[in-house]
């Protein structure tokens, strides 16, 4: 996963960061594009029993089971229909489902508003400005803790 929203906002504030934007249903979100490995689409994904509903299964990228999480779910949204998948860089074989992506935009880190520990959710670290609508950043290091730990307790 890349290097920490806080940890480059302590090195330098002019520099930019990619973002990937990507709709959940009808609402735009962002990530760093960094963290995304690979867009997937219509992968067959195989439920199974006894986990929590917003990981709506395994799918099989190259032979290794990746858990698909919904986040939808996860932020009171209506699951989504859609077959795509952001695979995440990062070593727990976690990919993202989304609706569809919408495009790519940089901007300097100092754009980030971190959210602070009150006012943060389980999802989101943080938010910018583009076009003059707030896009909220998609906190991975939060999401997968979620996921490790309530999938242990399933």
């Amino acid at each position: 996963m890349g290097t920490s929203f806080i940890a480059k906002l302590s090195h330098n504030m002019n520099e930019e960061t990619t973002y990937l934007l990507f709709k959940i249903n009808d609402n735009i979100y962002a990530l760093e594009s960094a963290d995304v490995r690979e867009l997937l689409r219509d992968v067959p994904v195989f439920p199974l029993p006894f986990i929590p509903k917003y990981v709506n299964g395994v799918l099989n990228r190259y032979g290794d089971p990746y858990a698909v999480i919904d986040p939808a779910d996860l932020i009171g949204e209506k699951e989504q229909s859609s077959s795509l998948f952001l695979v995440l860089q990062s070593n727990n074989r976690i990919c993202i489902k989304i609706t569809e992506v919408e495009d790519f935009y940089t901007a300097p880190i100092s754009d980030l508003k971190l959210f602070s520990e009150s006012k943060k959710d389980i999802l989101f670290c943080g938010s910018f400005l583009k076009d003059k609508k707030e896009v909220p950043v998609l906190d991975l290091k939060a999401i997968i803790e979620k996921v490790e730990k309530d999938l242990a307790t399933a």
